[in-house]
């Protein structure tokens, strides 16, 4: 078991641990959630940045790597749907598309021998899920902030807009993404038929 493999794991745990304070209602268990997603989150960079120098990418780390990352943005986007801070089409898009693209990664792999890596799309993709995931949690920290008169002005309908910008770059990205694999997987198939 590598180091990357170890942090690859430790994300899945993590994403857990995220929903499990996500859920319980407080500012200091909000703070909680937050501080785990961003350490998640840092890990899917740390865990392919020690793989690479360590020459350690190993075929674990790449079926598990892309599956660590699709539960913590899945069990984010869910849980905020569940809790009715983003409407439940969104995390439907977005967990469709997951779902076909590791359909068409394990297909891919069993009639290629090899995994079909991802995309610039992709990583722009990831990227925003990030960076809205990451804005809801801000919404809802601040919001507690405000509940409990720490602060005294409510400029979450501004705020609210921003993030509904970010989602609906995310939700583009995401179907966009989804083509960009659907394309690279029969272009690759036609390349290895001509061979």
């Amino acid at each position: 078991m590598t180091l990357s493999n170890i942090l690859t794991i430790t994300r899945l745990i993590l994403s857990f641990v995220f929903v499990g304070f996500l859920f319980c209602n407080g500012l200091i268990c909000h703070a909680i959630a937050l501080v785990v997603f961003v350490f998640a989150a840092f890990t899917d960079f740390l865990d392919g940045f020690l793989a690479r120098i360590r020459n350690e990418q190993t075929f674990l780390g790449q079926v598990m790597d892309p599956i660590a990352d699709k539960v913590l943005t899945l069990f984010a986007f869910g849980s905020f749907a569940y809790l009715k801070i983003i409407p439940w089409w969104i995390f439907i898009v977005i967990s469709m598309r997951d779902i076909m693209v590791t359909i068409i990664r394990l297909v891919f792999f069993k009639g290629n021998g090899r995994i079909l890596e991802s995309s610039f799309k992709g990583k722009q993709k990831t990227f925003f899920q990030l960076l809205s995931i990451l804005l809801v949690m801000g919404g809802i920290i601040f919001n507690d902030i405000y509940r409990k008169g720490y602060y005294p002005y409510n400029f979450m309908e501004n705020y609210d807009l921003v993030v509904s910008l970010s989602l609906s770059i995310t939700v583009a990205l995401t179907v966009l993404s989804a083509i960009d694999i659907i394309k690279r997987s029969v272009e690759e198939k036609k390349n290895e038929t001509h061979c």
